[in-house]
C-alpha cells in the first residue's frame, strides 16, 4: 500500500496502492467504492467532494463520489511520489522522484 488519507469530515478514508485505490466509510466499516487506479499518493480536497491522485507521470484530479476524472496535469517525464495542500488551500504542491516540485491550480466548482 503507497497512500492512506482521511476525508475531512474525518467520516472516510482512501488507500490504495499498486493495482487499487479504495474509499472505506469509516462510519458502515465497509468499503464504499473501488477504483481502477493506479495511485502512488491520494489527497482529499479540503472540501471532501474530490480526491487528487498521484498516477504515474501525472496528477489526476477526480470527483470522490462516483471516480470520474475532472481534469490531469502530465509531467512529462517525471514520476509523482507526494501530494500536499497548500496552506491556503488554492493549490495542490507535487514532489516528484526527481527532486522537481510543482504547484498546481485545479477549479473547485
Amino acid at each position: 500500500m503507497y497512500t492512506v488519507a482521511v476525508s475531512p469530515d474525518c467520516k472516510k478514508l482512501v488507500y490504495g496502492g499498486g493495482s487499487f485505490l479504495q474509499i472505506f466509510d469509516l462510519r458502515k466499516n465497509a468499503v464504499t467504492q473501488n477504483l481502477n487506479i493506479l495511485p502512488k499518493k491520494a489527497l482529499w480536497s479540503p472540501t471532501g467532494d474530490r480526491l487528487f491522485v498521484a498516477k504515474g507521470s501525472g496528477i489526476e484530479f477526480l470527483d470522490a463520489k462516483s471516480g470520474t476524472l475532472i481534469a490531469r496535469h502530465d509531467i512529462p517525464g517525471l514520476i509523482a511520489t507526494g501530494l500536499r495542500w497548500q496552506p491556503s488551500g488554492a493549490r495542490v504542491i507535487s514532489a516528484c522522484e526527481k527532486k522537481v516540485v510543482r504547484k498546481w491550480s485545479f477549479r473547485m466548482e
